[in-house]
């Protein structure tokens, strides 16, 4: 498809940084002074008592100082290079230099430091409707109600959005949304499947390790169209029973995965649960296991393969390097390290088996990684889940509410954080979070972030609204009857 973005104000913050410009202008350049008198309306059309000279002499000082710095719409930065890495061209269509006073250079390098891929700029467009007609574009997003209306008059073949950095409720646009539903909206428009439904998916977990985990299990597990093909035990230590072995963990988990899928009324996956491998790299080479023979067999029957990574990634480790030819075909999506100025610094996940993730780092090319510290606001309390479950007519929520407790009073916290379920929500709707491609490069306990190297990654440092994802969650868990 070919999607078109407007810049200002749709995928930068234009207006935001403009208001304070033109206050100051009012106070030290204007004739009346007054301040603004009517702050629904636009600087040039209202806010402000102005004459055209002054309209124009203060476009002339401002828009010069504030393209080049304005702060980016970071959802709409995000879904526009989403659509970017799933296919589409991105054109962007804006009315910038139309008045003379912003060069394209100044939006080219801005696009760049927000690292925004894309097909086609075309400025100095003040009616965007005949560019969109000659490009022959799909959708059109922009955040003008007018430039809305006059696009869906004249170009019968597109379909219009509007959308807002400052998401102005008071508009009148019939297609106003935000970009996380546009995100579905587009998707649903054109029939297309999400990130969560495109490919087969391995989900490699520990669930009697972390209780994260077993929300997240749960959590995907109520996507009915998420096509599952095989859910791997990760191998763990106990952190609150020194006495329980990596064997009996992987034994646990398997049995309490057995049971959440039992729960979650999921009988089409209890069969495709698999017992991981029993050792961590390091400490002698790993027994074969059923789950390292599934994850190869999976990925050498498909083209590509979604791979969740939510635990040690030891049983990937070991299907890459027993079979080198699968991890082409691996998409990671990896929860590990604790973000910091100096890299992913070691964290649960990677410090159980450093050698494990040193493989998959350098193995495996496609690959998302999510810092711990980018779920943290995802806490909850006790008081919080009970409010959230329905207790009294759900198995599955009673399983997870007692397992919740439990580790609550085994650690002594009041306040627990359910990291793993952010990664099955960004699988599902990408659009609320921070991301970008660096190189990657293990180093001793920690990953190295540069901004040159072959060895790529995405990685999501951080996400813009922590209730969504909690509001979702919950939505499907109590729809799990």
């Amino acid at each position: 498809m070919r999607i078109a973005f407007d810049i200002d104000d749709t995928l930068a913050k234009f207006t935001a940084r403009l208001i304070p410009l033109a206050q100051t202008y009012d106070r030290l350049y204007s004739k009346s002074k007054k301040g603004v008198i009517c702050k629904n309306k636009q600087i040039w059309h209202g806010m402000f008592d102005w004459s055209t000279a002054e309209k124009n002499h203060f476009d002339s000082i401002a828009i010069p100082q504030a393209h080049p710095v304005l702060q980016p719409v970071y959802t709409g930065l995000q879904l526009a290079k989403t659509l970017k890495k799933d296919g589409d061209q991105i054109y962007l269509i804006s009315a910038r230099g139309f008045d003379g006073y912003s060069k394209c250079s100044v939006s080219t390098n801005w696009l760049k430091e927000q690292e925004l891929k894309y097909d086609k700029l075309i400025i100095k467009q003040y009616d965007k409707s005949f560019m969109i007609n000659k490009n022959k574009i799909d959708v059109y997003i922009d955040n003008s109600y007018k430039k809305c209306v006059s696009a869906e008059q004249n170009c019968p073949n597109t379909k219009i959005y509007q959308v807002s950095a400052e998401q102005r409720p008071f508009t009148k646009y019939k297609n106003y949304t935000t970009y996380e539903d546009l995100y579905y909206e587009i998707y649903k428009l054109y029939n297309r499947k999400t990130m969560l439904e495109r490919y087969p998916i391995i989900i490699d977990s520990d669930v009697t390790n972390e209780i994260d985990d077993e929300f997240a299990l749960s959590y995907l597990f109520s996507f009915k169209n998420a096509p599952v093909e095989a859910i791997t035990i990760a191998p763990h230590f106990s952190d609150n029973n020194k006495n329980l072995v990596i064997k009996d963990n992987v034994k646990r988990s398997y049995k309490k995965e057995k049971r959440l899928a039992k729960l979650a009324v999921r009988e089409d996956l209890v069969k495709k649960i698999y017992k991981g491998t029993e050792a961590l790299l390091g400490l002698g080479n790993p027994p074969d296991s059923e789950g390292v023979d599934k994850i190869i067999e999976i990925c050498k029957k498909h083209e590509k393969v979604t791979f969740i990574a939510i635990g040690v990634p030891t049983n990937l480790a070991v299907a890459v390097t027993k079979a080198p030819e699968i991890a082409d075909k691996i998409k990671l999506y990896s929860l590990m390290g604790e973000l910091t100025p100096f890299g992913l610094q070691s964290e649960t996940n990677m410090s159980k088996d450093p050698i494990a993730t040193q493989i998959v780092i350098e193995k495996i090319k496609d690959k998302t990684i999510f810092p711990a510290s980018c779920f943290a606001p995802l806490y909850l309390s006790a008081k919080n889940l009970e409010e959230e479950l329905d207790l009294q007519n759900s198995e599955l929520a009673k399983l997870l509410y007692k397992g919740f407790t439990n580790t609550l009073k085994a650690f002594k916290i009041s306040y627990k954080s359910l990291f793993d379920c952010g990664v099955i929500y960004y699988l599902s709707n990408p659009i609320p979070f921070i991301e970008s491609e660096v190189a990657v490069k293990f180093v001793h306990s920690h990953i190295a972030l540069n901004k040159k190297g072959k060895n790529r990654a995405y990685i999501v440092s951080q996400m813009r609204d922590s209730g969504r994802i909690l509001a979702d969650m919950f939505k499907r868990l109590r729809a799990l009857k």
